[in-house]
């Protein structure tokens, strides 16, 4: 129970053991005084009676059970003091160590925040996502948003879910007492939402089914922040009333601070391109007696299944319930539900980025731990001399490699320590760079779990870069490091050389794999970019008007609006032309439905999709989309039905005809439309980048005019210069109008392919930092390897060799292992492109550039760094190397 003594008190200990031994010798002296002998023969009698005092006090500080310590703080001490002397090798490994740790913390941190924590609800992982799957729509779109009248379905019949809960996504526009109109995230919810989530309000209550009744529905919860940020965090809020959407409403809770309602996938995307967060929480109001048994997939729905269901049980009831329905009603499409996990709905393909860059940083650690690893190993065969004095001297191999190992730990502590200070730094970093669109941005910070991972990984990085050179070391034979002998012998034998060997292979391998991914990322990014989209971005300003407001309840008045901003935003110095739509573009397929042929039975289960836009007649001139037959839309062409559709809905309906002029059904809750084709556009990838293109249907806003309206204007001046002119012309018309969104076309393309840049670039920069630790892993080992047989080129040379051959001898030591590593890497490298396909644009799983390229970068790097040491090898004056021998 003293052994914390033994250690903060060890030199009165020593004291102690000194005058005890003394005593013994003094008492043995002393039998040897009364024996008769003179006093110098009695004490040379005594010390070779008494034996070693060093080695009694030995055996007694081995006794004490703390010596154990005693051992590693000296090689601790050791440690510093030999580090301190290599100041140059000790600097680098420690900015090796200190960068590669805190990017794979900062990584993680992100990862663990947005993948691996689960949501702040009660028992999140029994709350599911559910949309449906219509067979016959199932190669246009896999999944669709949910029905209503099967919803209901759903609440009655089955027995695996505790409750249910149906959300519509709609944007509101709050108008403060003073200010311009503010657009927020909003979302409709029926009652039981809140109870599923198993949250409740802070303050105030949740909503009751009277709530989601026409007329009484004017109630609002709010979340914390918008609270404290449009309300002042005023306690006395609830009942008090607020303008939303021309609408007065009540509000009756605010939400708990750590409650974030994530952004759901429904399997539409948002019509303005934005990711908000969602701050308004209102009643979501069905009229279900005049919604169509099918028809009307416009929902998100949300489920809790009850303890001990699985999700595929959960699923397969609501298919069963589902398919029911539809035969009771008559219904001859093919249904079945399906359920995601709400954090795996959430993530989508977001995980699997995140993992492929913890995959790719961990990756340059531990080339990092690798080259170090590499350059202990050629440190202890240039100590073997020292080691071997060592063990002539008793110590064992395993106190050698302890010795060895302690310089590792320091390294790794120190390196540890930086990275994490790195980190704090780093997800600051990466939160900034990341897309706007990765969920749960807001929550990324390090935290304990973070910290005792960064503290796992030191602790493996020590392990990796530091037990070969350990085991290296213990394995010293004195009688041979002792010899004063050249060449291999003093570059430690055929052992050493393997493991150097070994070493550099492993280290190309793992960068030919990262830089095959990395090469593979950035063609993905760049086929994105210059893919032929079919239209013509720079120079387009794109502006959202939200008419979601009382005035603009009817037709008429939001043509007027449309029609007096658009005569305003022409006459703006510099622009060309402008339209407007009511889609933003790129923002994925918004609204689709069936088409067909009139002069065929129009079968709504087996007709193709079309995603349909309302546009003004001079859309195709500001995208500058190409009209392949026909005409553009006109203005006389409203209230006629007359349409364009694109070339791939005229092949899918006229595969070998002429659409022109022909008669076009679509099917709009269950009406059947009939409009006259009067052009053909091209394919233009306006729903997403990567996206073919798909079959369109456009037809005259006038007919159907949005809520929602997104004015784009094409300008011969610098599109940054025009925004406050874009916004003068619309509040011009009505000053209570929000602009939630007022971007150029290029700033939505580059926001589209955020998610691809963000990857291309970190695994870009991953790939960087493998090549240049590979290749100072490859001169490092060759310049050793010059230094070691020195004396050998120079017999060499002394013999005859020419420098040719001195040239081809290193070349050949320096690019062997290079080569092997690097046909490794590129089958390692073929494997990891087709397990990432699904994140690649146009790209082929084991694309051969992206392979080729890699492996051409790598082998002209890895010839550059053979030339110094090559050189350097062939420069050797044999008179020098051979001086001392």
């Amino acid at each position: 129970m003293t052994w914390w003594q033994r250690l903060i008190r060890r030199d009165k200990i020593e004291r102690q053991l000194q005058t005890e031994l003394r005593d013994h010798f003094e008492r043995q002296v002393s039998d040897h005084l009364r024996a008769g002998l003179s006093a110098e023969e009695a004490r040379r009698q005594a010390r070779l009676r008494f034996g070693s005092l060093e080695q009694f006090k030995e055996e007694c500080r081995d006794a004490r059970g703390t010596r154990w310590l005693e051992i590693a703080g000296q090689d601790l001490r050791l440690a510093f003091r030999t580090l301190r002397k290599s100041a140059g090798f000790s600097t680098a490994a420690l900015c090796t160590l200190g960068l590669g740790i805190g990017a794979v913390t900062a990584v993680f941190s992100v990862l663990d925040s947005v993948v691996l924590k689960p949501l702040a609800y009660q028992n999140p992982g029994g709350l599911v996502v559910i949309r449906e799957v219509v067979e016959e729509f199932a190669k246009y779109s896999p999944t669709v948003p949910v029905n209503e009248k099967q919803f209901e379905a759903w609440t009655e019949r089955a027995r695996s879910f505790s409750g249910f809960a149906l959300l519509n996504v709609k944007d509101r526009t709050l108008l403060p007492k003073n200010g311009r109109p503010v657009l927020l995230g909003g979302v409709e919810v029926s009652p039981d939402f809140f109870t599923v989530l198993g949250v409740r309000p802070s303050m105030g209550r949740a909503f009751v089914r009277q709530d989601a009744m026409e007329g009484s529905n004017h109630v609002v919860i709010l979340t914390d922040a918008l609270w404290q940020r449009q309300f002042h965090g005023d306690r006395e809020v609830i009942g008090r009333t607020a303008k939303i959407n021309d609408q007065m409403v009540s509000v009756i809770g605010v939400l708990p601070a750590d409650f974030r309602l994530p952004q759901l996938n429904s399997g539409i995307s948002n019509s303005s391109g934005g990711v908000r967060p969602i701050e308004l929480f209102t009643p979501l109001v069905i009229d279900r007696s005049h919604e169509p048994l099918m028809g009307s997939f416009n929902y998100l729905a949300i489920g809790r299944l009850r303890p001990g269901v699985s999700v595929r049980s959960g699923e397969q009831e609501l298919t069963r319930v589902t398919q029911g329905f539809a035969r009771e009603h008559h219904i001859g499409a093919h249904l079945r539900a399906n359920l995601q996990t709400i954090q795996r709905n959430t993530l989508g393909s977001t995980g699997q980025v995140l993992w492929l860059l913890l995959a790719a940083v961990c990756g340059v650690l531990l080339i990092g731990c690798v080259n170090l690893a590499s350059l202990q190993v050629a440190r202890s065969v240039g100590r073997q001399r020292e080691n071997a004095i060592r063990s002539a001297m008793g110590a064992s191999g395993r106190r050698i490699a302890l010795t060895q190992l302690a310089e590792s730990c320091v390294l790794g502590a120190a390196g540890g320590a930086l990275g994490v200070l790195l980190a704090y730094w780093g997800v600051h970093l990466l939160v900034r760079a990341a897309p706007v669109n990765l969920p749960r941005l807001d929550e990324v910070q390090v935290n304990g779990t973070v910290l005792l991972v960064s503290v796992l990984v030191t602790i493996g990085t020590v392990f990796l870069f530091g037990l070969l050179p350990a085991w290296e070391a213990s394995r010293t034979d004195p009688q041979q490091a002792m010899q004063r002998t050249a060449g291999r012998s003093v570059a430690g034998g055929r052992s050493a050389g393997r493991m150097r060997f070994f070493l550099v292979c492993m280290e190309v391998c793992c960068t030919t794999v990262l830089l095959i991914v990395s090469a593979a990322a950035l063609k993905s990014l760049f086929n994105a970019l210059h893919t032929d989209r079919a239209f013509e971005a720079s120079g387009v300003v794109v502006a959202e008007a939200d008419l979601y407001k009382e005035p603009y309840s009817k037709d008429a008045e939001r043509i007027r609006f449309d029609n007096d901003v658009l005569d305003r935003l022409r006459r703006l110095p510099g622009v060309e032309a402008a339209a407007l739509t009511q889609v933003m573009p790129l923002t994925g397929n918004i609204f689709a439905t069936d088409v067909g042929r009139a002069d065929r039975p129009f079968n709504p289960e087996r007709q193709p999709l079309a995603s349909f836009r309302w546009i003004s007649p001079d859309y195709f001139a500001v995208l500058r989309i190409p009209m392949l037959a026909g005409r553009a839309l006109e203005a006389s062409d409203s209230g006629r039905k007359n349409a364009v559709i694109s070339q791939a809905c005229a092949r899918a309906l006229w595969p070998k005809e002429d659409p022109l002029g022909r008669k076009l059904l679509t099917n709009d809750g269950g009406k059947d439309n009939t409009f006259t084709v009067v052009g053909i556009a091209a394919d233009a990838r306006t729903q997403d980048v990567k996206d073919p293109g798909g079959s369109m249907f456009y037809y005259p806003f006038q007919d159907d005019p949005p809520y929602a309206t997104f004015f784009v204007l094409r300008t011969a001046q610098s599109p940054e210069k025009i925004p406050n002119s874009v916004r003068r012309a619309i509040w011009s018309v009505d000053s209570e109008v929000a602009i939630p969104t007022l971007k150029t076309l290029d700033e939505q393309v580059e926001a589209s392919l955020a998610t691809e840049r963000f990857t291309a670039l970190l695994l870009s920069c991953f790939g960087g930092a493998a090549i240049a630790l590979a290749l100072l892993g490859v001169y490092g080992v060759l310049t050793f390897f010059v230094a070691l047989r020195t004396r050998e080129i120079g017999v060499r040379i002394a013999l005859g060799a020419d420098r040719r051959k001195i040239y081809e001898l290193t070349f050949a030591t320096g690019m062997q292992p290079v080569l092997v590593g690097m046909m490794a890497g590129a089958l390692i490298g073929w494997a990891a492109t087709r397990s990432i396909a699904s994140l690649l644009f146009a790209v082929r799983p084991g694309d051969p550039l992206s392979i080729g390229g890699a492996i051409a970068v790598l082998l002209a790097a890895a010839s550059a760094a053979t030339l110094l040491p090559s050189r350097r090898a062939a420069s050797i004056d044999p008179a020098v190397a051979l001086r001392n021998e």
